[in-house]
């Protein structure tokens, strides 16, 4: 029904996995005598996501920085595709390195178009090919061609971070670095970047480095999460492990509260059986003995409509809430249409909001066990 998400334990995927980025036995300590890091080693496989995750203050942005030699560290060393970075010059180690930062950091007084196409520019490119570089980042990440003639300030925040990656992108670097990239931006539109940065991510296969405080957004994103603590790191594995493995008492409290509900973020929904409900326009399907299910005039789910003993006692129709995208959107997305369904059921739609069917939350079940003995095998 489901995929496995057992995965090889962290040891064993570092050395599989060749290239990449390494912190071998990192520590810093800054001239104030401020310890931000000791003795820590990790192993950021290449074409893979990191995520870094910690609470304000524990080291994960000075490890990031160190990277792209933004900080020398005191002790131990940091590789980039096996070579110390120490021994790299500046230059030629940040042209193999986008980065990414809160509020995107772009120049005010370019345009769209010139803020992407600035590195390329910077790296001898004439200008016309490196415009039409941007300009195919730019639908890369989702944006109208039509924004490129504008300003920073002339677009929302959404679409700066978009634009933010874009540039990042637009050397092509094998490794990507971002700092709190969706921090700024309000959750609807955090959700929709995170989405698009996966998205992008499976087609591109870049090695990302990401910091967060969010533990949900690294659940979602990472393939190995790296947990922080003051000075050094709790746990490096992968986010199903992070959430149902927690090392010690420490990631367990950090993880706590939620947990099972993060976990079901990394379960698909593409292994759901559907049962059948209209999808033209204006049609109604009957999924219940007491539930009616009306689609809009573009055949999207609108109201569920009371039948049956259900019917006496509702005032009127009930707005839809929280369809899920069968495929795409993961477990928890169904269970939450399930939820917020009177009927029980989770309207599932096709990428551009058509329904497709319903799923009874007794298959939701089924599916969250069969993973979990899938897990425990």
């Amino acid at each position: 029904m489901l995929s496995s998400l057992k995965a090889p334990a962290t040891e064993t995927r570092g050395r599989k996995n060749s290239g990449g980025v390494e912190f071998h036995a990192v520590s810093k300590t800054f001239p104030d005598g401020t310890r931000a890091l000791h003795d820590i080693s990790i192993h950021c496989p290449a074409g893979e996501a990191t995520v870094f995750v910690g609470p304000s203050g524990c080291g994960k942005t000075t490890a990031l920085r160190m990277i792209n030699k933004m900080i020398l560290p005191t002790g131990g060393s940091v590789t980039v595709n096996g070579t110390d970075v120490a021994s790299m010059a500046t230059t030629e180690l940040r042209r193999q390195i986008g980065y990414v930062i809160q509020n995107a950091g772009l120049f005010p007084h370019k345009r769209v178009i010139d803020n992407v196409a600035l590195i390329p520019r910077l790296l001898g490119e004439a200008k016309s090919p490196a415009r039409e570089r941007a300009a195919e980042l730019l639908k890369l990440v989702g944006l109208p061609a039509e924004l490129g003639r504008k300003y920073p300030h002339q677009l929302s925040g959404g679409q700066q971070q978009r634009v933010g990656v874009a540039r990042a992108l637009a050397a092509d670097p094998p490794i990507l670095l971002m700092d709190e990239p969706f921090s700024a931006v309000d959750p609807i539109v955090r959700r929709d970047l995170q989405y698009h940065l996966k998205s992008l991510q499976a087609e591109l296969k870049k090695t990302i480095i990401m910091v967060t405080h969010d533990l949900d957004e690294a659940v979602f994103l990472a393939d190995q999460v790296v947990v922080f603590r003051p000075g050094g790191i709790a746990q490096v594995d992968t986010p199903d492990r992070i959430l149902t493995t927690p090392a010690d008492s420490y990631v367990e409290g950090f993880t706590k509260g939620n947990a099972g509900i993060k976990w079901l973020s990394l379960l698909p929904t593409a292994g759901l059986t559907l049962e059948a409900a209209s999808s033209e326009p204006g049609s109604s399907t009957q999924v219940s003995a007491n539930w009616i299910l009306q689609n809009d005039a573009n055949g999207r789910p609108q109201s569920w409509i009371p039948a049956g003993s259900a019917a006496s006692n509702a005032a009127g129709p009930i707005p839809v809430r929280s369809p899920f995208v069968h495929g795409t959107d993961m477990l928890n997305a169904a269970l939450n249409s399930a939820v917020l369904s009177p009927s029980g059921k989770a309207i599932a739609t096709d990428p551009q909001g058509h329904t497709r069917g319903v799923v009874d939350s007794r298959e939701i079940h089924l599916a969250v066990m069969t993973a979990k003995g899938r897990i425990d095998e």
